[in-house]
């Protein structure tokens, strides 16, 4: 809820210099990255709290890219079937 949060505060920032489709490529790296850090340290609780750490902005980010989406790519009578999509 907290990373969810901080990327809504700062969503007119990351829009302003970024596209949603690298914002999307950063997010399935963050994604790579966190899933090979469970893989490796999964005997560590801080490579574990670091993956979960990545898990928060890498969701957050996506979650963000998608309700932008929605809400430019669909009018407002269809955005909650755009969600439900």
């Amino acid at each position: 809820v907290v990373s969810e949060i901080v990327m809504f505060a700062y969503a007119t920032t990351f829009f302003k210099y970024f596209s949603w489709r690298s914002l999307v490529a950063v997010c399935l790296i963050l994604t790579s990255i966190r899933w090979l850090l469970v893989a490796i340290f999964s005997h560590y609780f801080i490579g574990q709290l670091f993956a979960q750490c990545l898990h928060a902005f890498s969701f957050g980010l996506f979650h963000l890219i998608a309700m932008r989406l929605i809400f430019q790519k669909f009018s407002i009578g269809q955005q909650g079937r755009g969600q439900a999509f």
